[in-house]
C-alpha cells in the first residue's frame, strides 16, 4: 500500500515540478554546507564573499544562484552571485538562520534558477 501510495505521489509530478523541488533542495543543501564550514559567518565578519563566489562559480553549468546574508533587522550584510548568469524572473528560494561568530542571529537567502545561455 505505501508503495503505491509513493509511486502515485511521483506520478502526478511533472518533469517541471520535480526540477524545481530539485532546485529548492539544491538551494538548501547549499546554505547547510556553507554554515556548517563557517563560511557564511566568515563572510558576515569579514565582509569578504570571495569564497560564497568560489562555492555558486563551482556548481553546475546549468544552474545559476546567489546568496544574500542579512542582520536580524533585515539589513543586507553580503551579497554574492554566479558569474555569467541572467537573473530570473521565477527563482525558488530558501533561508536558513545562523549563528554568527559574534553570537548574534543572521540568515541567509540563497536563489537558485536554470541558466538559460
Amino acid at each position: 500500500v505505501v508503495v503505491a501510495f509513493v509511486f502515485f505521489s511521483f506520478s502526478k509530478l511533472n518533469s517541471t515540478q520535480f526540477a524545481e523541488q530539485s532546485l529548492s533542495k539544491t538551494a538548501m543543501d547549499s546554505l547547510t554546507v556553507l554554515e556548517k564550514e563557517h563560511t557564511l559567518s566568515s563572510a558576515i565578519e569579514s565582509s569578504d564573499t570571495s569564497y560564497i563566489k568560489y562555492f555558486l562559480n563551482a556548481t553546475d553549468n546549468s544552474i545559476c544562484g546567489n546568496i544574500t546574508l542579512y542582520d536580524i533587522s533585515n539589513t543586507v550584510k553580503a551579497y554574492a552571485s554566479k558569474s555569467n548568469c541572467s537573473s530570473s524572473e521565477f527563482p525558488k528560494y530558501a533561508n536558513r538562520v545562523f549563528i554568527g561568530n559574534n553570537k548574534k542571529p543572521y540568515y541567509a537567502r540563497m536563489g537558485v534558477w536554470f541558466n538559460e545561455k
